[in-house]
């Protein structure tokens, strides 16, 4: 039998591929610009950033017993809101920002989540494991 992460993957996959096919045949009829076609498509990959990103804090701990398991999930959390907001952004910096700028904001705002996630994962590695209290 088929994970449940697999169907949701394989359905947002099949919801992507046909929004792209729908702006390309609307591409084609003349209904949008190609410009707009791209920016679309654009617009597309940003938006699923944002919804694979709200699965991240859903994902179980590894460890739920182990004294860093509530870093961790925190940890998740912030990356599932960075990646969430960064993946608006691209969509949003691909839709309505000049051409020229579109491209750095959209990579920009992915960066800067992945920047702040990996700073945030070495503070927690570096902080000093809590004591038990007796």
């Amino acid at each position: 039998m088929i994970s449940r992460p697999i169907v949701q993957g394989l359905a947002l996959g099949a919801v992507m591929l046909a929004a792209a096919a729908a702006l390309k045949l609307a591409g084609h009829a003349g209904l949008v610009s190609q410009e707009m076609v791209g920016r679309g498509g654009q617009a597309i990959v940003g938006l699923m950033l944002a919804v694979y990103a709200n699965f991240i804090p859903k994902t179980p701990p590894a460890a739920v017993s182990h004294p860093l398991a509530h870093r961790g999930q925190a940890l998740l959390r912030l990356t599932g809101w960075a990646y969430t907001v960064a993946g608006l952004i691209y969509a949003a910096a691909s839709l309505f920002a000049p051409l020229g700028l579109s491209t750095t904001l959209s990579v920009g705002a992915v960066l800067a989540a992945f920047v702040l996630s990996l700073g945030c994962f070495v503070w927690i590695c570096v902080q000093r494991r809590p004591t038990p209290t007796s």
